[in-house]
C-alpha cells in the first residue's frame, strides 16, 4: 500500500508540475484615453505673460497633452517632470518623488488644468498644484500638485512615444 501511495503521489506531481505554462501572456500596452486637447502649451505660457503675473491660478476646463522629455530618475530633475508638445515644453511640480515609475520618458500624458496653477520661477514656466501663500506672507507662488491629487488632473496615456526636440 505504501509503494502504492507514493508512486501515486509522484504521479501527480509530475502531472501537476508538467501542466505550467512557459511564457507568460505580455500585459496589454497602455492607450490614450478617451480625451481630447483643447488647449496647447504655447497658448498657457503666452496666456501667464499676457496676465502680467508671476502666478495665477487655472479655472476653465482645459486639457494639454504632451509627451514627456524629461523625469526624476536620472536625479537631474525632482518631483518634477517635462514634458511637451508641438509647441513647446513645460515643467509640471509633483510633490511625490520616483516619478518616473508612473511617469517615464515617451509616455504621453494628458492634464487637465482646472484648479491647477501656472507660474513662472527663474524665467521658466511651470505647472503645479496650486497658490501658496503660506510660504511668503502677502506673495503668491506655485505650490507642488499634491500626490493626492495626481490622478485628478494627469491622466497616463500610451507608452514609447518619440521625442522630438
Amino acid at each position: 500500500m505504501y509503494k502504492f501511495t507514493l508512486c501515486l503521489s509522484i504521479l501527480l506531481s509530475l502531472t501537476i508540475g508538467s501542466c505550467t505554462k512557459d511564457q507568460f501572456d505580455a500585459p496589454p500596452s497602455p492607450t490614450d484615453p478617451n480625451l481630447t486637447s483643447n488647449y496647447s502649451l504655447k497658448r498657457l505660457k503666452d496666456d501667464l505673460k499676457l496676465s502680467g503675473k508671476d502666478v495665477m491660478s487655472i479655472d476653465s476646463a482645459y486639457i494639454i497633452s504632451g509627451i514627456i522629455t524629461a523625469d526624476d530618475k536620472a536625479g537631474n530633475f525632482y518631483k518634477e517632470i517635462v514634458i511637451q508638445d508641438s509647441s513647446a515644453a513645460i515643467g509640471i511640480l509633483i510633490d511625490r518623488s520616483n516619478l518616473y515609475n508612473d511617469f517615464p520618458i515617451g509616455r504621453r500624458v494628458f492634464i487637465k488644468l482646472k484648479g491647477m496653477a501656472v507660474g513662472i520661477s527663474n524665467n521658466l514656466v511651470q505647472l503645479g498644484g496650486y497658490l501658496d501663500s503660506l510660504s511668503v506672507p502677502g506673495a503668491y507662488k506655485l505650490g507642488q500638485l499634491p500626490s493626492a491629487r495626481i490622478n485628478d488632473h494627469l491622466v497616463k496615456g500610451s507608452l514609447n512615444n518619440k521625442v522630438t526636440p
